[in-house]
């Protein structure tokens, strides 16, 4: 091979070589064909050059044909999954701490409506920053993704507790009516102990027409006339049930219990929520929503982006 030197006195020359090189040996002579100065101290500068550029191309022809290790889709590095973890156990934490808080406050409302009588906005602000606090200490510390779900817990948890007092409202009071209807039945009862025929049955009707006209004036333009099809619905229909008040057959408890079991089968979890709702619940959704999600998340800010 042939390598040119340079020479200091501006003059090149050449001179061959069997093999490559990366210094001559000791002892070589290389005199300048121009100057006559030593030459090889320029001509080892000029192997050691062209070494580090076989070498550099050498580099470069193995990584181009090395395919690149490219990690599955969807898995994370060890620096990722490093950080991912830690942070995936502390929302974890705080799901648990919101979901624990969640329940307590809807327990406090509930207890605390039945022994005041009366709901106020201050129960939904309580309810909003217990699960924000419960969650932010469960966690460790604030998260943007926690604090959307300390909210919707919130959220949940004023509706249910609501629900929760008119169903235990609506019990009672299914019991008080139906204490009153056993004491109306019971007076009925009574009086048809004593009917036999048909005849009875449309006077007593008719009495009972008259004193509903008396109650309620607007009823004033129904006709005080009994069919033949009222009395049969009314012996098919009530006299059998009247007849066992009478008799003793039906007892209280009983006949609650049955009076329970119509009215329930009317009004259903739909109603009684519907019931639960007023004019206040958008207001202490907003002020329970809102406590929770602040107290939880990042100053309502999403600093880490990473999924949930």
């Amino acid at each position: 091979m042939q390598v040119i030197v340079p020479c200091s006195c501006g003059a090149r020359f050449a001179f061959e070589l069997d093999r490559f090189l990366p210094q001559l040996p000791d002892g070589a002579e290389l005199p300048c064909p121009a100057c006559g100065s030593n030459g090889i101290p320029a001509a080892n500068r000029v192997l050691s050059d062209m070494a580090n550029a076989e070498a550099r191309s050498d580099t470069t022809v193995s990584r181009a044909a090395v395919p690149a290790q490219i990690p599955p889709p969807g898995l994370l590095s060890e620096s990722e999954e490093e950080q991912a973890g830690p942070r995936l156990s502390m929302r974890a934490r705080g799901v648990v701490g919101a979901l624990a808080a969640a329940g307590v406050a809807t327990a406090c409302w509930y207890f605390l409506t039945l022994a005041t009588g009366f709901e106020s906005g201050y129960m939904a602000w309580g309810v909003g920053a217990l699960v924000g606090l419960g969650c932010r200490r469960a966690a460790g510390e604030r998260d943007y993704h926690l604090g959307l779900f300390a909210g919707a817990c919130s959220f949940i948890a004023i509706l249910l507790a609501q629900w929760l007092v008119m169903h235990q409202v609506f019990r009672v009071s299914i019991n008080l009516a139906g204490e009153m209807a056993f004491a109306a039945e019971k007076g009925l009862a009574e009086k048809v102990a004593q009917i036999k025929t048909d005849i009875q049955i449309q006077e007593f009707l008719w009495d009972q027409k008259r004193k509903a006209m008396e109650l309620d004036p607007l009823s004033a333009a129904r006709s005080l006339k009994v069919s033949e099809k009222e009395v049969t619905t009314f012996k098919r229909e009530h006299l059998p049930r009247l007849q066992r008040l009478s008799r003793g057959e039906l007892q209280k408890p009983e006949f609650i219990a049955e009076f329970k079991t119509k009215v329930e089968n009317k009004i259903g979890v739909k109603e009684i929520f519907n019931a639960s709702l007023n004019v206040y619940t958008i207001l202490w959704l907003v002020l329970g929503v809102g406590s929770a999600w602040r107290l939880a998340s990042e100053s309502g800010t999403s600093a880490d982006a990473g999924a949930f």
